[in-house]
Parts: structure tokens; C-alpha cells; sequence
């Protein structure tokens, strides 16, 4: 999986709950169009989300679902920083709540 900025990852939160223009996305997010245009060309690019062109304009759409990205993310986040050990994880995890 590629990496995703967290500017992206906010985007793809958005883009999860239902498609939306450049505009919108921008509106919603409470950020500049052309840093937002700038984004989802760039998640474009990382074939993470997909344009449909519709009546009045573009809409974007994530090419990748949010369960499948998480268990991308958690599969990675294993793997670097627990070596695939995954009682480790739930350890620390467990610990967690304890504090």
C-alpha cells in the first residue's frame, strides 16, 4: 500500500460516506479548493480513488474500501512495528487501557 498523508486520509474519510466533487470536498473539509484539487489528484494517482464524470461535473469516488484500507494499514503497522507479532500488539493494546 502506498502512504497516505493525513491531509489524504481525511479525504478519504469524506469520500467514504459518499461521493463528492472537488468543490464539495473542499467545503466540507474547510480547506482550499486548489490544495483539495492538488489531493485528490494525488490519491488519483495512487489509484486510491477514481473520477465519474457526471452530468455537472466530476465526482470522487474511493477505489478502495474503508474495511480493506484498515486492514491494509494494520497489516503494514504490524509488521513495522511489532515484526507480524501479534500478541505484541493487543499487549500493549491491553495496556493501553489500563492507563
Amino acid at each position: 500500500m502506498q502512504k497516505i498523508t493525513k491531509t489524504e486520509l481525511e479525504i478519504l474519510k469524506v469520500l467514504w460516506d459518499k461521493p463528492l466533487s472537488i468543490k464539495e470536498l473542499a467545503s466540507k473539509l474547510n480547506k482550499n479548493f486548489n490544495t483539495v484539487k492538488t489531493l485528490v489528484y494525488r490519491l488519483i494517482n495512487k489509484n486510491i480513488i477514481i473520477a465519474k464524470k457526471e452530468e455537472k461535473g466530476c465526482v470522487y469516488i474511493c477505489n478502495i474500501s474503508k474495511d480493506k484500507f484498515v486492514k491494509q494499514a494494520t497489516k503494514t503497522f504490524l509488521e513495522f512495528f511489532y515484526d507480524n507479532d501479534a500478541k505484541r500488539l493487543i499487549e500493549d493494546i491491553k495496556e493501553l487501557k489500563r492507563l
